[in-house]
């Protein structure tokens, strides 16, 4: 594991998402309504426009019953913010002809960037309690401090393809490294994403781009007290944003100022996405990405 110092380094690789169906119109955004959901209602069908690519999200799972008009407006506001942040020009955001997703269209060449924003864009700071490679098989028996059903999970738990995931904040977790590399039991969140003040994409050196994060102050003390109660034990902490591991480097020193780096692996566009997706902060519904759309 690396080092955790006073001035944080992550390595990060940014996951991509993929998926090939169907796609469906578009229509203006604004205040919506939501419809009650009818499996009598045809998908629309629309046709992309050469050099073009549509993104369809719909709410995830439990999610879809929070669809209201005010949530619905919420996730059209971040998810516009987070396009303004990446200036993705040629990039609408709307609701979706059914009233019950979000429709972004954007330029092909942007296609990646598009996908990246229905991430939910949690990022957390875990205690890790144990750690094996990303196989499927883990043998032994469960540390005393890692409860049964995590352990069964995390035994399991193949890291070959490592999706984001809708963790509770509040309970211990089975998490993949984003290349898949290695997989881990975390604590509870000590710090979560809604401690966030400030996240913004940077070049570093030898042409490398990196994100700056600082903490709003009680984040800051949060991690403080973390870092302070780990350094010096061999202790690490797993960066996760969505339930991915990022980094979980061993903690030397406390870290008090509440700001750290996230690099490594950075082209300029995915570190704007990264950026963009914690400073417009995490979307109060998840995301499920429906369908996705080119023309050359």
């Amino acid at each position: 594991m690396a080092a955790f110092t006073r001035r944080t380094q992550v390595v990060a690789a940014l996951l991509g998402l993929a998926a090939a169906t169907a796609v469906s119109g578009c229509a203006s955004v604004g205040d919506v309504s939501v419809p009650p959901s009818t499996s009598s209602v045809s998908e629309p069908v629309v046709t992309v426009s050469p050099g073009q690519a549509v993104v369809n999200f719909t709410f995830a799972g439990s999610g879809t019953m929070a669809a209201t008009p005010a949530t619905l407006n919420q996730e059209l506001a971040i998810l516009k913010q987070r396009v303004s942040a990446q200036k993705l020009d040629g990039t609408t955001v709307a609701v979706a002809p059914d009233g019950r997703g979000i429709e972004v269209r954007g330029p092909a060449a942007d296609k990646a960037e598009l996908l990246m924003l229905g991430r939910a864009g949690v990022l957390e700071f875990r205690p890790v309690l144990t750690t094996d490679a990303g196989s499927a098989a883990t043998a032994g028996s469960a540390p005393q401090s890692v409860s049964g059903a995590v352990w069964k999970q995390f035994t399991m738990l193949d890291c070959k393809n490592t999706q984001p995931t809708d963790a509770k904040p509040s309970a211990q977790i089975a998490a993949c490294q984003s290349d898949g590399s290695q997989k881990f039991v975390l604590d509870a969140a000590a710090v979560s994403g809604a401690a966030v003040s400030a996240a913004g994409a940077a070049s570093g050196p030898a042409g490398t781009w990196q994100v700056n994060v600082t903490l709003t102050s009680q984040g800051a003390a949060q991690f403080a007290q973390l870092t302070t109660r780990l350094a010096g034990t061999g202790g690490a902490v797993a960066i996760t944003v969505d339930g991915i591991v990022y980094s979980a480097p061993m903690i030397q020193d406390p870290i008090t100022d509440g700001a750290m780096l996230i690099s490594g692996g950075f082209t300029q566009p995915t570190a704007q996405s990264l950026a963009a997706i914690l400073q417009s902060g995490t979307l109060p519904v998840p995301l499920s990405m429906t369908s996705v759309g080119t023309a050359g």
